[in-house]
């Protein structure tokens, strides 16, 4: 197979549906690939980016975003991650894996051809988190690239099994009457979300216009919803943001109350969304948490399974 038949160039707009599509398809795409998203971040951080598409025989067959940001005005600094994006592109067509080689050939021509195709690009720092799945980074590593391995945990929805301090937890929050509903007030999420990070001392990661866009995006393009665990007088407990996609379901964002979780009130949240879940027809949910070890601690109640997931970087200022 030969490697010249591999182009790269990057995506014009009127491409995109073809592009999300692939993201639909590909067991590596997740909501955080799709442009609609993309734009999304773009908008509402103004950072411009681009979607470098890989093509064989004039077919998508892979594809990576990339976010253009400035340091200081002045260094470019560029990632596939912006905003609260844990992950998002490599991402590559559903190809058959019964013959390894021929396999590994396709998605190592890939790979290699977008590593030599972005080393050609000006930046001072270049990273790229890949979502979980896409686990052979050699084609990077091989050119020189640098890479890190980060952790997300999994649960099967099919074989709910929670130790017994998440169970008593949740009987906790039934017998004190929690309500755990969805919502779209996300003011009043923002709200939390502010004070769950100013207690901590820590000033809140993104602006409440940031969230406000995305979780419109969201609710217009049916990606997802908010689910909150409030007291029998209305006080919010704790609330989420879930995400989906033709993969699986997604935490995407959470806030609570310190004092008020303490009834067992997130546990019953998350207890019963992972029930919305698996009566809607979905098997896994990623639950993220895997690091950062206060939530370690916390997520590892309802007993995921550990799914590692890399990245890969290079610092360079050239072109």
């Amino acid at each position: 197979m030969n490697k010249e038949t591999y182009q790269i160039r990057t995506l014009d707009r009127t491409e995109y549906g073809r592009w999300d599509e692939l993201i639909n398809l590909s067991p590596y795409g997740t909501v955080f690939s799709l442009s609609g998203w993309l734009s999304a971040t773009s908008m509402s951080l103004d950072t411009p980016f681009e979607i470098f598409g890989c093509y064989f025989d004039d077919k998508l067959v892979g594809g990576c975003p990339i976010f253009y940001k400035k340091k200081l005005d002045i260094l470019t600094i560029l990632t596939n991650v912006h905003g609260m994006m844990p992950y998002s592109g490599l991402v590559l067509e559903d190809y058959p894996q019964n013959n390894v080689r021929k396999f590994e050939r396709h998605f190592n021509n890939i790979l290699s051809n977008m590593a030599k195709h972005f080393e050609k690009l000006r930046f001072f720092m270049l990273s790229i988190i890949n979502p979980p799945g896409l686990q052979d980074i050699r084609p990077f590593t091989w050119r020189g690239w640098k890479a890190d391995v980060k952790y997300a945990y999994f649960l099967d929805l099919q074989n709910i099994n929670y130790s017994r301090d998440v169970k008593r937890n949740i009987n906790s929050a039934k017998k004190n009457e929690v309500l755990v509903c969805r919502s779209s007030d996300i003011e009043s999420y923002y709200s939390l979300f502010q004070y769950t990070f100013e207690r901590q001392g820590l000033k809140p990661p993104v602006s409440e216009s940031y969230l406000k866009n995305l979780y419109q995006y969201i609710i217009d393009s049916d990606l997802g919803e908010m689910w909150v665990a409030k007291t029998p007088d209305e006080q919010w407990i704790a609330a989420e943001v879930f995400l989906h996609d033709n993969n699986y379901v997604h935490r995407w964002t959470a806030a609570t109350d310190a004092e008020l979780r303490k009834g067992g009130g997130y546990h019953f949240l998350l207890d019963s969304v992972f029930r919305y879940y698996q009566e809607k027809g979905y098997t896994t949910i990623n639950l993220m948490a895997g690091n950062t070890p206060q939530l370690t601690e916390f997520i590892t109640g309802f007993n995921p399974y550990l799914v590692p997931y890399y990245s890969v970087y290079r610092g360079l200022f050239k072109k």
